[in-house]
């Protein structure tokens, strides 16, 4: 018997290749990048600063459910 792996993990080999499923069935693995994008677009149209804290919640909200909708 050689010292080379050869690709076989013993008791372990059908969970390796056969990884469980998020613990979190709702996460969404996109919602990252979504929410920089809503973030940046914004600051860059300077909504924050000529909206009130309540308005700025829901446009924010507007705006992530849109890009959700379109799959981004």
């Amino acid at each position: 018997m050689s010292n080379i792996y050869t690709g076989f993990l013993g008791g372990f080999d059908y969970e390796h290749k056969n990884p469980p499923a998020p613990f979190n069935p709702l996460y969404d693995p996109k919602s990252h990048k979504r929410y920089e994008m809503v973030t940046n677009s914004m600051t860059q149209d300077d909504y924050y600063s000529s909206h009130s804290r309540e308005e700025c919640k829901k446009e924010w909200r507007k705006r992530y459910d849109k890009l959700k909708s379109e799959g981004k």
